[in-house]
């Protein structure tokens, strides 16, 4: 055992304490707070330090109580009070947080977002909102990780456009439903619905210009003399641009007696009350339709790729035969030249100049040919890139398959392996289980052989004085006596229960 103890062994841990840390001018300065306190401190929800902190003193270590020097805080901060240095520390300090308080952070973080993805973002068929559990798994198929100090917002947007490319589930962001009212504040003149038109008709093209594309049908906005509406809906994404444009119109607006307001009817476009069944099974019908003409246009247009490779490479081949003619015609015309302009000369010079030009012509037509297959096979290969892309993921696919179908047969086996050295251990066990039993029973009787009694007629055993004393009266201590006057063996006691007894007392 040490001769110092530096801490004491009935020392209390802090065990509601939030530490917060400071490095400063080379020393680390700590204080104690409440937890859950410190954050309401920074936001300025809290403003009693006695509700925030332990203890009004500054340490160098809160797990072991070490306060620090009035000279190193005078270094540090220029001032010894100690209230004003646990202002600057917790304002300005590291909360060292725990395993448990971080997973909680994480946690109710993630389901800000998930809530926040629930009532802004709907099924783009539907037009319905998805439940929190739905978007807190398909965040964890997407492989979102939360961020710890990110704005809530921001982290919501990057997990919608995640979950938009990898396709987890079809979600996007729910319309605005925004309005535009043009008021006429004095009748005076006389062209009013003139000039409401004019304006209306001016603002929806600026609007359209702005992106705006679903607008309400006329018949659902109301139009008064002095009093008309544009009705629209929008992505959010848009808002910033269409309030932009509109305030260049009402700053371009000349008449005094007009005025023009957007406003925000809806900021979330849903689709209210319950579903429908009818309504349901045309959505479902329209949706395979679309995926069933999609699916066509594709087959479609891999026939007429598959035509095209073909068709060009029989044009090539035709074109390849057509150059080889040419070459031989060629060289078969140069050769009877040849031989009509060399019949002047001796036939030994003939004979040489002919078998050298006849070389000459057929090593240009092997070039020509030659130089055709390659420009040929140039051609085959830039054409048939895309059908060795397709076959190359043909043969991804059918590798891939023939892995899944491999590790399906192992596991099967791994499986039955399992199975036999289960039932192989279960069988061992009941083995020893019997061994020891017997074990058990042999040392059992060899220990109580000196308490046990047998009978010498029947063979029996018997572990007390009574049961022995009975067995001589039994029936089947009779029967063997009867069997042993007669000269037969003895019969053991199952074999005595299922004979006739009876029968055979009566016989003698």
């Amino acid at each position: 055992m040490s001769r110092q103890i530096t801490q004491p062994v009935n020392q209390v841990r802090l065990t509601n304490v939030a530490v917060v840390r400071m490095n400063k001018h080379g020393k680390r300065f700590e204080i104690a707070c409440y937890r859950n306190k410190i954050i309401n401190y920074r936001q300025g929800t809290e403003t009693d330090l006695s509700e925030v902190l332990q203890t009004d003193r500054v340490f160098t270590n809160v797990s072991k109580g070490q306060f620090a020097n009035k000279s190193d805080l005078q270094k540090a901060f220029q001032t010894k009070d100690e209230e004003s240095i646990c202002k600057i520390i917790l304002l300005e300090g590291q909360v060292q947080i725990s395993d448990l308080e971080r997973e909680a952070q994480y946690e109710n973080m993630s389901r800000e977002i998930a809530t926040m993805i629930c009532t802004k973002c709907v099924n783009p068929t539907s037009c319905r909102p998805y439940t929190q559990l739905q978007i807190r798994n398909a965040m964890k198929d997407a492989e979102f990780v939360v961020h710890p100090t990110k704005n809530v917002k921001q982290q919501f947007l990057d997990c919608v456009k995640l979950l938009k490319k990898k396709g987890v589930i079809e979600i996007e962001r729910a319309k605005m439903e925004l309005g535009v009212f043009l008021l006429l504040l004095s009748d005076e003149d006389h062209d009013i619905t003139d000039l409401l038109h004019d304006k209306r008709n001016e603002c929806i093209k600026q609007l359209r210009e702005a992106g705006v594309t679903h607008f309400a049908k006329e018949e659902e906005q109301k139009q008064h003399q002095l009093e008309t509406q544009i009705i629209f809906q929008i992505d959010p994404s848009l808002y910033r641009a269409v309030d932009s444009t509109m305030k260049d119109i009402i700053n371009k607006n000349e008449r005094v007696n007009l005025t023009i307001r957007l406003e925000i009817i809806k900021q979330v476009v849903t689709m209210e009350g319950d579903a429908q069944m009818d309504h349901e099974i045309e959505r479902k019908e329209k949706v395979k339709i679309i995926d069933h003409e999609v699916s066509q246009q594709r087959i479609q247009q891999q026939q007429q790729q598959s035509k095209e490779e073909s068709d060009a490479d029989g044009a090539n081949e035709d074109g390849i035969a057509a150059t080889t003619r040419d070459i031989e015609n060629v060289a078969i015309v140069s050769d009877d030249e040849v031989d009509k302009n060399s019949d002047t000369d001796d036939l030994e010079n003939s004979m040489s100049a002919k078998n050298k030009k006849k070389k000459k012509n057929r090593a240009a037509a092997a070039a020509a040919a030659a130089a055709a297959a390659d420009a040929t096979t140039s051609t085959r290969q830039s054409n048939k890139k895309a059908t060795k892309k397709s076959k190359k993921a043909k043969r991804r696919e059918k590798e891939e398959a023939m892995e899944r179908t491999e590790r399906k047969e192992t596991e099967q086996k791994r499986l039955e392996e399992r199975r036999k050295l289960q039932q192989r251990t279960e069988i061992d066990d009941d083995d020893n289980n019997d061994d020891a039993i017997t074990a058990a029973e042999t040392t059992n009787t060899s220990n109580n052989s000196a308490e046990t009694k047998s009978c010498n007629t029947c063979g029996g055993t018997f572990e007390s004085q009574a049961q022995y004393r009975l067995h001589f009266r039994s029936d089947w201590h009779r029967y063997n006596v009867k069997l042993k006057m007669k000269g037969c063996a003895p019969v053991s006691e199952r074999e005595f229960l299922l004979c006739d007894s009876d029968a055979f007392f009566e016989s003698f």
